[in-house]
Order: C-alpha cells, then sequence, then structure tokens
C-alpha cells in the first residue's frame, strides 16, 4: 500500500508567495516526475506511475531524469510544463 501525502500548508497571514493552482482531479491528467537520479529513484518513479495510473486516473506519466548534482535544464523544464498538467518534483533519498 502507497500513501499519497498532500505535502502543503495553509499561507500564514500576511504571506506574499502564489503558489501553483491545486488540481480538483488527477483523473486524466498527465502528470510529470523528475527523477533526480538517487539509487532508490527508480524504483520510487515506477511505483508513482503505477499508483498514479490505477488509483488516481492518470492517463500518462513523463518522467525526466537528472543527475544527482544537477539541476533540471531550463529545455528540460519547458517541456515538462507543455507536456504536464502536473510534475512531481523535491523526492529525496
Amino acid at each position: 500500500m502507497v500513501d499519497i501525502l498532500m505535502p502543503y500548508a495553509e499561507a500564514p497571514a500576511g504571506a506574499t508567495g502564489v503558489g501553483a493552482a491545486r488540481l480538483s482531479t488527477l483523473h486524466g491528467r498527465t502528470i510529470g516526475i523528475v527523477n533526480n537520479s538517487w539509487r532508490c529513484m527508480d524504483v520510487i518513479a515506477d511505483e508513482l506511475a503505477t499508483v498514479l495510473r490505477a488509483d488516481f486516473g492518470v492517463v500518462d506519466v513523463v518522467e525526466r531524469r537528472v543527475p544527482a548534482t544537477q539541476t533540471l535544464p531550463p529545455d528540460a523544464l519547458d517541456a515538462l510544463v507543455a507536456e504536464c498538467d502536473a510534475v512531481v518534483v523535491g523526492i529525496g533519498n
């Protein structure tokens, strides 16, 4: 069993940052995963993709790999923005 957590909190009073709009559903959506090349990330990405499709009705999962010591290049980020409705980033080891 996999638990999907929503790792965000309500903004404190006076907060000025604007986050991304939340999707009302994942059903029928395309979700991106940034694979940060940590040892177990291939397993995590595969399992996450399986759960997103089976339990949340996601139609496609797009994965981009980035070396653990680098950031996602701008062209790869632009491609994710164009292809995906949401992207999972920041998965640690």
